[in-house]
């Protein structure tokens, strides 16, 4: 399954449409979220707050190890 960059900011934006094949592909893929929470954290959105820090922590929850 190929996942656009569009589907990782819906998620972040709005998880409760996430998809059981987009929840997969993170489970399959966590280094890769890693990298991408941290782009998250340092973008002038997150600083700004514009990303709910709830929404931040279930994505963390979903990727710890």
């Amino acid at each position: 399954m190929e996942v656009k960059e569009e589907d990782l900011f819906k998620y972040v934006f709005y998880p409760k449409h996430l998809k059981s094949e987009l929840k997969f592909y993170i489970l399959q893929n966590i280094g890769r979220f890693k990298d991408f929470i941290e782009l998250l954290e340092n973008t002038e959105h997150a600083l700004k707050n514009e990303i709910p820090k709830g929404i931040l922590n279930k994505i963390y929850k979903l990727i710890k190890v």
